[in-house]
């Protein structure tokens, strides 16, 4: 139904709980959107702790990437960030808050990821904000352009695992320790 036509009594009908017990825990449907953004970004996050623990640059950035396009390509990423884009256009300040809590919190955790292993000079990055753009940009390829014009069906695990390693790899060899910074 898209997201402006989606009132907070439908939402709670379709639920099957009352618009107050709704607006208990959600005082707009912008709180809400954004409560969907966030359990998603869950799953990055836990992902960047879990990334910490591998022993090297590769495995981290792999473990992390794998699940970011694992997510990004989801029916339920994908859908939200449907719903993202189309609420953006009547609402910018949704689309702010969009930005805020998914691309910046996960960039930020990602920077840091990046600016240890820049300084175990396990790659060179002297602007980790930068790298993890770069890092971020890679996963939202080509597969993720066309699962959100609804060309492709969600893909199989081992289609996300190879965009993600193809990822990883463009990026450690752009961010090499010998590579040539511009």
């Amino acid at each position: 139904m898209g997201y402006a036509a989606a009132a907070m009594s439908v939402i709670s009908q379709r639920l099957g709980g009352s618009k107050a017990t709704l607006y208990a825990y959600f005082p707009s449907k912008e709180d809400l959107l954004e409560a969907i953004i966030r359990r998603q970004c869950e799953t990055l996050f836990t992902a960047l702790d879990q990334a910490e623990a591998l022993p090297g640059i590769a495995d981290r950035l792999r473990h992390f990437g794998t699940t970011f396009v694992r997510v990004l390509v989801s029916d339920a990423g994908v859908k939200t960030m449907q719903l993202g884009i189309e609420a953006s256009r009547d609402h910018p300040d949704l689309a702010r808050r969009f930005e805020q809590v998914s691309v910046r919190v996960v960039t930020d955790q990602l920077m840091t990821l990046i600016e240890r292993a820049d300084t175990a000079r396990e790659i060179h990055a002297p602007d980790p904000a930068l790298a993890a753009n770069v890092f971020i940009s890679l996963m939202r390829g080509d597969l993720h352009f066309r699962r959100l014009l609804n060309l492709i069906p969600e893909p199989s695990e081992e289609t996300v695992r190879r965009e993600a390693e193809i990822s990883v790899e463009v990026f450690l060899r752009a961010f090499a320790t010998g590579a040539v910074s511009t």
